[in-house]
């Protein structure tokens, strides 16, 4: 019996090791540099302007650049920030707050290396006893579903290159 249980150990351990993601991996170095930049702050610029129908407003610090974009058609709010490593994207994380009342959210993570994205990561928060749809999209709990992964990541890229241009 002891036997057994070893085996099924053992067989549980080298399936995760050769099976797992290994992308944990590459996040937790990002995760350590981030709280590294997180630590000094110093308010460099504020900021307000337009892009399209989106009103963006934020702050510039040394390291890191926090923007609130409000989408003016679907009343949505993007909360962005940018963490920088030598003045390029490092990593970056967008919350989507639910219109519904409530402290729902949904998060996505993009993470850089040279301006590169190498990983990413999207979640939202759901509340316990609320039915989805069938086809996955989070509309039915108060996500705007135009708000796709693709359309963020663009939206990442094209708003660090207007913060980088805006005097």
């Amino acid at each position: 019996m002891l036997n057994v249980i070893l085996k099924t150990l053992l067989l549980c351990f080298f399936s995760n090791t050769l099976f797992g993601q290994n992308n944990s991996i590459r996040v937790a170095g990002f995760d350590t540099s981030v709280s590294q930049i997180a630590q000094s702050q110093i308010k460099v610029d504020s900021f307000t302007f337009i892009i399209d129908s989106i009103q963006v407003e934020g702050i510039k610090y040394e390291n890191t650049i926090v923007t609130k974009s409000l989408f003016r058609e679907s009343k949505t709010i993007l909360n962005t920030t940018y963490y920088l490593k030598d003045g390029k994207m490092n990593f970056v994380k967008v919350i989507e707050p639910m219109k519904a009342p409530g402290k729902l959210y949904r998060y996505c993570d993009f993470y850089f290396t040279n301006s590169i994205l190498v990983a990413q990561n999207c979640r939202s928060i759901r509340q316990l006893g609320v039915a989805t749809r069938a086809d996955g999209k989070d509309v039915s709990i108060g996500y705007n579903e135009n708000l796709t992964f693709n359309f963020l990541k663009n939206y990442v890229s094209i708003l660090f290159n207007r913060l980088q241009n805006y005097r």
